[in-house]
């Protein structure tokens, strides 16, 4: 009885571990487009007089 248990448990834990890997990446991509808008801007605002 343990193997169907264990299965439905992989089953489970799968998506919610690949979840999280891709919530991770979207945090660390939004981070690094969020630092680039930021030097833009700056670049923008040095170069308007």
């Amino acid at each position: 009885m343990l193997y169907p248990l264990t299965e439905v448990g992989i089953g489970m834990l799968v998506p919610i571990v690949i979840g999280r890997r891709q919530l991770v990446m979207n945090v660390l991509c939004h981070s690094e487009r969020s630092n680039g808008q930021q030097e833009q801007d700056k670049a923008d605002r040095h170069s308007t007089p």
